[in-house]
């Protein structure tokens, strides 16, 4: 499907808020989407599983779970602008937030004799929250390709990562005051369950109010996906883009799941500490997601794409060096790590995303951004499901080296900094639409940006 040609043809204005009006009910979907989401897939519910005793195999499933049900992508993707990208998305989320209606009654129902249930039960409820997320979302990136003209994307997933993240960092440090004089009881957890079930039927209020173009007349092409998928590999450039998307995500994926579980288990900080680290680094994505989001527009993503990385991989060379105790688990330095991250990983993640979406290819669009979302997702979902096995094997090994201790979590950080460099080197093939290089948009925040505040 074309970008619609009303919003395409609609003159550059200083605000997009004026040039593309469906930006606000987005914004607010996604406000009240990030609560739901993150209290469900995040902190609050590792947590739990910490308190029922959950393996770490078991965590890593439930945390990938969301990931590999994304595939579901491929089988709606020849169907989803048959069927409606509003139609289709308004079912998905109407149908997965009833499912978290019951993983709200579940903390309440707790025992010290009925956690092996429980845990069996919400896998049972994840699963089919996972699955009819993953058939929703077919429809979310390719409608969204038809309301936001090219040169606002930038600046579009900059205020959708900044909204979704402030209103996710204010639900964390609620609950991280909260926490300062004691942890949660089960019930207390129940009632943030009830918080997200509730969010998550506003964000459908919200998603209502948005234009969509009709679904096409017909019926869909029932075309497998082994005779369409090779089409989309077959774009070599969208193909390096899915290369980069794939390592990026495998080696980042599991970053912040088995940080709070070292945190917890290894340096035995309280679980309000490790919700304000959190919120360090929701915070630092609501800082930087508007800077991102317009040097993304006015650079390219390539440059930014590579600047990011670079943050990441200084922040996973400290997290290596932590591990081999060469500096101090500082509360202060360990929050600056957690700041480190959100500001990398936001800045990849709005300009991977603009570039993809400006890149797919014009005669089948929502095959291929079905296709780079699938692996995202796959790669997201994979990374923590591996590590939960190997973490698990590895649990009560360590070993010594010039004086240095190293242990599971050591091999974690070293592994995932290896497929990160490789990341790094596959951005340098993808195309450069402008042809700037990082160390131009380096120059232009630190020197011209200045300059011309203090001009003024």
């Amino acid at each position: 499907m074309n970008v619609s040609t009303h919003t395409a043809e609609r003159p550059q204005t200083t605000s997009i808020f004026k040039a593309v009006p469906a930006v606000v009910p987005l914004l607010w979907f996604q406000i009240f989407n990030a609560v739901s989401y993150n209290i469900v897939t995040d902190t609050p519910m590792v947590l739990l599983l910490q308190r029922w005793n959950a393996p770490e195999i078991y965590k890593g499933t439930l945390s990938a779970m969301m990931w590999l049900m994304a595939t579901m992508q491929l089988v709606m993707a020849t169907r989803v602008e048959y069927i409606g990208f509003r139609r289709l998305l308004l079912a998905g989320w109407t149908s997965r937030t009833v499912v978290l209606m019951v993983v709200c009654i579940l903390p309440f129902l707790s025992t010290p004799d009925n956690h092996v249930m429980l845990l069996t039960i919400t896998m049972a409820c994840m699963i089919v929250w996972s699955l009819l997320r993953g058939v929703a979302t077919t429809a979310y990136q390719p409608w969204v390709r038809t309301l936001i003209a090219p040169q606002w994307r930038g600046r579009y997933f900059s205020l959708e990562q900044l909204t979704s993240n402030l209103s996710a960092a204010a639900m964390l440090l609620c609950w991280g005051l909260v926490l300062m004089k004691h942890d949660l009881t089960d019930p207390q957890y129940g009632i943030i369950f009830v918080v997200s079930a509730i969010a998550g039927w506003v964000s459908i209020v919200f998603l209502r109010k948005v234009d969509s173009p009709p679904p096409l007349p017909g019926k869909p092409i029932a075309e497998p996906v082994i005779k369409w998928m090779p089409r989309v590999w077959a774009e070599k450039g969208f193909r390096k883009q899915i290369i980069v998307t794939i390592l990026f995500y495998l080696s980042i994926g599991a970053f912040r799941l088995y940080t709070t579980v070292m945190l917890r288990d290894k340096l035995k900080f309280s679980e309000n500490t490790i919700l304000f680290f959190n919120a360090a680094t929701l915070m630092a994505v609501v800082l930087s997601a508007w800077p991102w989001g317009l040097l993304a527009d006015r650079f390219g993503s390539r440059p930014i794409m590579s600047l990011a990385t670079r943050v990441l991989l200084v922040l996973l060379a400290f997290w290596f060096v932590l591990t081999l105790g060469v500096i101090p688990a500082n509360p202060w330095l360990l929050g600056a790590f957690y700041t480190l991250f959100g500001l990398g990983f936001n800045g990849f993640h709005i300009s991977n995303q603009r570039m993809y979406l400006n890149s797919a290819p014009k005669k089948f669009p929502v095959l291929a951004l079905s296709t780079i979302q699938v692996f995202y997702s796959l790669s997201f979902g994979v990374s923590p499901l591996l590590w939960g096995g190997a973490l698990d094997v590895m649990k009560k090994m360590k070993w010594t080296a010039w004086g240095m201790e190293i242990d599971r979590y050591t091999i974690f950080f070293g592994v995932s900094l290896v497929i990160l460099l490789a990341a790094k080197y596959m951005i340098r093939r993808l195309p450069n639409e402008t042809g700037v290089m990082p160390r131009r948009v380096l120059s232009y925040v630190m020197v011209d940006v200045p300059a011309n505040i203090f001009k003024k």
